[in-house]
């Protein structure tokens, strides 16, 4: 997706590990419906409290959290004042989206991520203001 946005623009692009999708574990590869065949009360319990409920051999809510957190602190630090295009996966984006709108991590699954989504959030200071989050219009004719 990078490259396709980046061949109107020429810029750098660089490629950042922290902004990997979460790690599914044992959920890696399964539909819903597998998952929820195998671990039907994990699974009812991560959908309802993700903050309380780790995938089995995946990543916890706050490992993404953490790692998320400090990638996009580094990316302010280094770009203040400059407009920067981050593009990611969906746990990365409601993370990043969660911390600006100020909610916590159980709003996961409240936090909208279309694929091919755009959201613009602004920081100044200490203090991020989405401007908008998850527009697909540039999609409509798809």
């Amino acid at each position: 997706m990078a490259e396709i946005i980046n061949s109107y623009h020429s810029l750098k692009i660089n490629i950042l590990p922290e902004l990997r999708e979460i790690d599914f574990g044992d959920w890696e590869g399964k539909t819903y419906n597998e998952i929820q065949r195998e671990w039907k009360g994990l699974l009812s319990g991560w959908e309802k409290e993700p903050s309380k409920n780790k995938i089995p051999n995946g990543e916890s809510i706050q490992e993404l959290a953490k790692r998320t957190r400090t990638i996009i602190k580094k990316i302010i630090s280094a770009h203040s004042n400059q407009k920067v295009a981050i593009i990611t996966h969906g746990g990365p984006i409601r993370i990043i989206l969660m911390d600006a709108l100020g909610l916590g991590a159980d709003n996961w699954w409240k936090t909208i991520t279309s694929n091919g989504g755009i959201s613009i959030i602004e920081y100044q200071s200490k203090r991020a203001e989405v401007l908008f989050q998850n527009d697909t219009s540039h999609l409509k004719n798809f």
